[in-house]
This record gives C-alpha cells, sequence and structure tokens, in this order.
C-alpha cells in the first residue's frame, strides 16, 4: 500500500474513533444511554428493530450481527450496490462503536471470502501480532501483565484487513463504509445488554489509568495481512466446508466434521432420547480428539505444521480416529493425544453476509476480552486489545500437568492461535448454503459446528439451530459444559452420557450468527443470548 493510501485509511478510520472516545469508550465511566433525552443518565432506551434474536426470511441478501443496527448498516450497504465485503466492513465499525468490549480497530479479524461468479475463495488473516521487542518469557515474573495493560497489546490489524479486502472487492467508495458508524456515534448510541454487562463486570479495570507498553511506530508500518486460500473439506451431498487456516482454528472444525461425517447423521439420529445419546456422545469424542490436536498448532510463519494440517484435512486421518470412538464408553483425557495446553481466548464479534449476486462474506473479529487490554488510546481513543495473552509462556504446566505449546511461543511478528473460524459452506452448484461463525473463546469452534449440525444434518431451520442448546467439550478440562443460559433438554440425555462416564458442567455460551439458502430462501439468525437480529430483502 503506498504511504498516501495507507494515510487515507488511518484518517478514515480516526474520524469514527475520536467521536467514539466521548461518546461509545467513555460510557464505562457514566455516559447517557440513549433514551431520547440527552440529559438522562442511565434511562432505559428504545431498543434498535424486532425482538432480540429473532430470525429472517429474505429473498436477494441478508446480514446477521450481534447488534441489530448494524445488521441494518450492513443491510443498507447491500441495497446501495455495495458488495459483501462493503457490508461486512461497515457492520463491523458498527459494532466496534456499539460492542466496544468485543471488537473494534484497536484489535484484529479472520475473513473468509467467497465469490459466487468464480467460485472461489480467499481468507484474510489480519490476526493481530507480537511488536519487534516482544520476548517469550516476557510475562514470567507478572502474568497480569498479558492481559491489563500496555505489555498485553499485541500489533493490530483490523483497519489494514478492512484497507484490503475493499480493494480488491470494494465496490462503495471507501469513506461512505465509515458514514453510518459517524452518524450514529454523533446521535448517540443506545447501550445494549451485552455492553451494559461488560462494563459492570470491568468497570474497575476500566477506571484504571493502565500505560506503557512496547508497540513501536515501525511495528505498526511493519504489520502486513495475509492474503491466502482456505482451507476446504467435502462434505456428503456435494457441500464444501470452507475456513481459514492457522493460526485461525480452520482445521479443528475441519476434522470434526471429517470425523462425524462418516456416520452419515440425519434427523433420525437425534429422533429418541437414546439416539440423541449416541450421537452427542459420537460429537462429544469427535470436539475431544479435534482439540487435541488443536495444542499443536501455531502460526504456520514460524512451526511448521504443513504435514498436520494435511491430517487434520484428510478423510483418512478422520477415519482412523472415527474407528478409535468407543459408542459405550468415553476416556480419560490421555486416550486422546493431546501433546500440549493453549490458553483460553476470548470476547469477539461474529458477522455473516450474503449478497444479491450470490458472494458471502464470514467475518469474526475481535480484542480478546473484555475492552481488551483496557487501554484506550489517548490520541485517537482506540480501545487496545490484549491479543497478548492468546500466546503460551513457557513453564505454565496446567493441573493435568500437560505443558504450554511451544508452537505458540511468543516470538517478534509471530500472531498467537486463534479459536476463530468464520465459515462458508457451498453446496454443489457453487451456490452458498450457510454462512456462520461464533464469539466466545474456545466454544467458537465446537458452536459453529454444532449450529452447522443441526441446520444442515438434523434438519431444523437455521433460528432453531443458532437457538439450540449445545454441548461443548475442549478435552481440557475433561468434561461436557453445557449452557447456562439455555439448559439443555431433556435431561434423560445427560443422564445417558454420565453413564457413558462424561462429567457434565454448566458454563457460559458461545454467541452464533448465520445466514442461510435454501433454493430460494434466505434465512438468517442471530444468538439470542447477545441481542441482535438479523436485516436483509
Amino acid at each position: 500500500m503506498s504511504k498516501k493510501a495507507w494515510v487515507q485509511a488511518i484518517a478514515a478510520a480516526v474520524a469514527v474513533v475520536v467521536i467514539v472516545v466521548g461518546l461509545g469508550v467513555g460510557l464505562g465511566v457514566g455516559l447517557t444511554w440513549r433514551s431520547g433525552r440527552a440529559d438522562r443518565v442511565g434511562a432505559p432506551c428504545e431498543p434498535y428493530g424486532p425482538p432480540v434474536g429473532s430470525g429472517g426470511r429474505y429473498s436477494y441478501a441478508a446480514v446477521a450481527t450481534d447488534v441489530g443496527k448494524c445488521s441494518e448498516i450492513g443491510s443498507d450497504m447491500l441495497e446501495k450496490g455495495g458488495s459483501a465485503v462493503d457490508a461486512a466492513i461497515a457492520s463491523l465499525l458498527c459494532i466496534g462503536l456499539t460492542n466496544p468490549h468485543s471488537s473494534g480497530i484497536g484489535g484484529g479479524l479472520f475473513m473468509t471470502i467467497y465469490d459466487r461468479v468464480t467460485r472461489t475463495a480467499e481468507t484474510i488473516n489480519a490476526r493481530d501480532m507480537a511488536p519487534a521487542a516482544a520476548t517469550e518469557n516476557m510475562y514470567q515474573r507478572n502474568f497480569t501483565l498479558s492481559t491489563l495493560g500496555g505489555l498485553a497489546v499485541a500489533v493490530p490489524g483490523e483497519i489494514r484487513a478492512f484497507w484490503t479486502a475493499h480493494q480488491k472487492h470494494g465496490k462503495l467508495p471507501w469513506r461512505d463504509l465509515f458514514q453510518p458508524a459517524i452518524q450514529l456515534a454523533e446521535e448517540g448510541v443506545c447501550i445494549g445488554g451485552a455492553l451494559a454487562a461488560a462494563i459492570d463486570e470491568k468497570t474497575v479495570d476500566i477506571k484504571r489509568p493502565w500505560s506503557g507498553g512496547i508497540i513501536t511506530e515501525q511495528d505498526l508500518r511493519d504489520y502486513r495481512v495475509e492474503v491466502t486460500s482456505p482451507l476446504n473439506i467435502s462434505l456428503a451431498g456435494g457441500l464444501t466446508v470452507l475456513s481459514p487456516p492457522p493460526p485461525a482454528s480452520g482445521p479443528v472444525l475441519s476434522l470434526i466434521l471429517n470425523i462425524l461425517d462418516g456416520y452419515r447423521f440425519s434427523p433420525s439420529s437425534v429422533d429418541s432420547v437414546d439416539n440423541q445419546v449416541l450421537t452427542y456422545h459420537r460429537i462429544i469424542e469427535a470436539f475431544k480428539f479435534a482439540y487435541a490436536k488443536r495444542s499443536e498448532l501455531g502460526d504456520p510463519n514460524f512451526v511448521d505444521i504443513a504435514e498436520l494440517i494435511r491430517n487434520m484435512t484428510s478423510d483418512d486421518y478422520a477415519e482412523s480416529l472415527r474407528l478409535r470412538i468407543t459408542d459405550s464408553t468415553t476416556h480419560d483425557y490421555r486416550y486422546y493425544g493431546p501433546s500440549f495446553v493453549l490458553p483460553e481466548d476470548g470476547g469477539t464479534s461474529h458477522v455473516s453476509v450474503l449478497a444479491p449476486n450470490g458472494d458471502a462474506v464470514s467475518v469474526t473479529s475481535t480484542v480478546n476480552l473484555f475492552f481488551g487490554s483496557k487501554l484506550r488510546s489517548a490520541s485517537t481513543g482506540v480501545i487496545l486489545n490484549n491479543l497478548m495473552d492468546d500466546f503460551s509462556s513457557p513453564n505454565l504446566t496446567n493441573s493435568f500437568g500437560v505443558p504450554p505449546s511451544p508452537a505458540n511461543f511468543i516470538r517478534p511478528g509471530k500472531r498467537p492461535m486463534s479459536s476463530m473460524n468464520p465459515t462458508v459452506v457451498v453446496d454443489g452448484n457453487g451456490d452458498v448454503r450457510l454462512v456462520t461463525g461464533a464469539s466466545g473463546g474456545t466454544k467458537i469452534t465446537t458452536a459453529t459446528a454444532y449450529v452447522l449440525m443441526q441446520h444442515l444434518w438434523f434438519g431444523l431451520d437455521l433460528g432453531p439451530a443458532v437457538e439450540k442448546p449445545r454441548l461443548h467439550h475442549q478435552l481440557l478440562p475433561d468434561r461436557v459444559d453445557t449452557e447456562r443460559s439455555r439448559p439443555f433438554q431433556p435431561e434423560a440425555v445427560l443422564e445417558g452420557l454420565r453413564q457413558k462416564n462424561h462429567v457434565t458442567n454448566v458454563a457460559g455460551s458461545a454467541i452464533v450468527n448465520g445466514v442461510a439458502r435454501n433454493g430460494d430462501v434466505i434465512s438468517a439468525a442471530c444468538d439470542s443470548l447477545k441481542g441482535g437480529f438479523p436485516v436483509g430483502f
């Protein structure tokens, strides 16, 4: 990118950010909740649009995000003749304003783009990078510094990603993508439940004057996004699943689906309690095998994982693992062969877009934990990520005696492993069948797989598939997590899993948004747990 073009990109970004300083970020320390009267602090505000979590059916296009207003902005871009990429960028700029605890231009993203005419796809890797001054042992004396303050900040890549994607696939003028977020900031932002809860949880950290850091101007200049081909696997029925390569978790999703595809699941696989027990047991076992291999992944620019990726996307390797699944019982975690353990990740927001011309974008963005590093740039107001916490650190063996993954140790310019998994599923005719992804840390991959299975294999419409109570297993801790906010039913299924020696636990949720096409009907759904709704036409 030329210096002039880069300056233009930054200028447009800062135009949004400067306004956000007072109207978005400042919400955490007591700014007005939008209610039609600027003098009322903490007053309830009018929700944007229809009830939360509501799905929609459309004929031409749809956008699904965590915030209904942001879905509306993305849909407006499509109606104005914009591309799927234009819609995704405008939607994410809006989300960075309305849900700054989850994502924003102080973080990074993975984007999967599908072109219907050429039947080609690409992924944009804008994962945040370790600064040039970062070292493997930089948190040994104080591990809090990997989550709070300047040392937690990795070099952000979101604006670079927007610019790269727009240069390749944009139709509308660059500045036009920023105007809706700027206008929304000027008018005031209605604080949704997700942001309000995050502010309440992190008030003390938000008010602390965190500072310091090792990122330099040269780090920002040297940052580059990577444009690569997505991983792709073939499933029964002529479906192709497109997902991003490492340091995203595309190989993990691919392995889960490849293992389970051999069972040829159908609606009858879950039509009785006994069938559900067996089917969900098999799904959990696939999760465990896949997460064991996840611990060996890392940034392919720094570790040689080519053979591992080939295995994780191979039908033969998936079959070998499927043959090791015992239908009568689960096993001790050592049975699945974990070599190392990776840290938990979190935060995040996902956007799914299907354009009128059949193009699709699936993009997941994050600043990592709520409000990232809790550090806001004094000059721009940008909330900065704490993505350095997604690296592994030496000598931090977990409570199970499993060591940290050397493949994910800190190196200057390296990107940490991520659970993010923006996914596009295409049918045999080259038409998009499903655009989906999730937010929610290590639950992202299992949630994405779970919704895909519920919709494509078990026959649920997309809305019910997104709202279906989920099961999650990441091998360690060795337990099956159900959702606190969506209790799993029937209880008899959980009891059947316990009889197969699974330990069950109640935990938090991932948030899934998606758009699906079935013939001439487009359906879209946003997870009710975060309060969004889709918009289309």
